[in-house]
């Protein structure tokens, strides 16, 4: 078992320069372990074969969504998809998948085409042309309009500015959140999340609306995709959209 200082040292290794540091150990091997926390190991591989031996193995065997829990509850909450395991996980993600398919976004082309096009202005009348932030940006809209039903146009521009924002942050700042939990505290105006923490409650206000709205009204909504999980409970369902929002725009992307 590896000393703290030692753990910790190879955490901060790993955050400030990931290619180096995998690079020192992997050498002529084909994977590494190393250890960052206390109770679970990390390995590191890149051979085709033990990636596929890795997404083949029973699901009882790999524990991913436990794992994920410790990195992305902060953001995610505790009970989305990308954080269960098992039957959770098997039902969860046999509702929520057919709906990010592309079957359903050749249905919303038309809507997809003008957000495109808009999106396209918008930066053309900023003088700058990102083509990450023209798809990410387009993505979440359709998520946001097209797959949540959330026309409100200050909603939609709130949602989609916040997630923008938390994946610009810088990447070895964004390491040091997920990695020393500590940080994410609390502590006022010197918490490292004090503009997260803010717009969060902004986000869970936005959402939960939402959902509350579409209960109160489950026969007269048309978004399938809200009324799909409206089974489960407030926070599971804000916690689904959560999810979406931060993972699912690289799939529609």
């Amino acid at each position: 078992m590896d000393s703290f200082f030692k753990r910790n040292y190879h955490k901060l290794s790993f955050m400030w320069n990931p290619y180096k540091f995998v690079d020192q150990r992997m050498n002529d091997q084909h994977y590494f372990v190393t250890q960052f926390e206390k109770d679970y190991k990390h390995y590191f591989f890149y051979r085709p074969e033990d990636v596929k031996e890795i997404f083949q193995a029973p699901s009882d065997h790999m524990l991913c969504g436990a794992a994920n829990k410790r990195l992305l509850k902060f953001l995610l909450g505790d009970k989305s998809l990308m954080v269960s395991d098992h039957e959770t996980y098997k039902d969860q993600k046999r509702t929520i998948e057919p709906y990010f398919k592309s079957s359903n976004a050749k249905k919303a082309s038309k809507s997809i085409e003008e957000i495109m096009i808009s999106n396209i202005e918008y930066q053309m009348e900023k003088g700058e042309f990102n083509l990450q932030y023209l798809f990410n940006g387009a993505a979440l809209e359709v998520i946001i309009r097209n797959i949540f039903g959330i026309t409100n146009v200050k909603e939609c521009l709130f949602l989609k500015n916040y997630i923008l924002n938390v994946k610009k942050m810088g990447s070895r700042f964004s390491s040091l959140v997920l990695f020393f939990p500590i940080l994410r505290k609390n502590i006022g105006p010197l918490s490292l999340l004090r503009r997260y923490n803010k717009a969060q409650s902004k986000i869970d206000e936005i959402l939960l609306s939402h959902i509350r709205k579409s209960r109160e009204d489950i026969e007269g909504s048309e978004n399938e995709f809200v009324k799909s999980i409206l089974h489960m409970d407030d926070d599971m369902i804000r916690d689904q959209l959560m999810m979406a929002l931060m993972a699912g725009q690289v799939t529609v992307a």
